[in-house]
């Protein structure tokens, strides 16, 4: 059961950056086909 904690964390931790890096890429101004409000 323990072994696979290090597992999930891993796996949150990797979602977690992918999205605050993905927001940074919005936020940079990276044309968007749905920012065109």
């Amino acid at each position: 059961m323990l072994a696979e904690i290090p597992f999930a964390l891993l796996i949150a931790g990797a979602a977690l950056l992918g999205l605050y890096l993905a927001n940074l890429f919005w936020d940079a101004g990276i044309p968007h086909h749905v920012s065109r409000k």
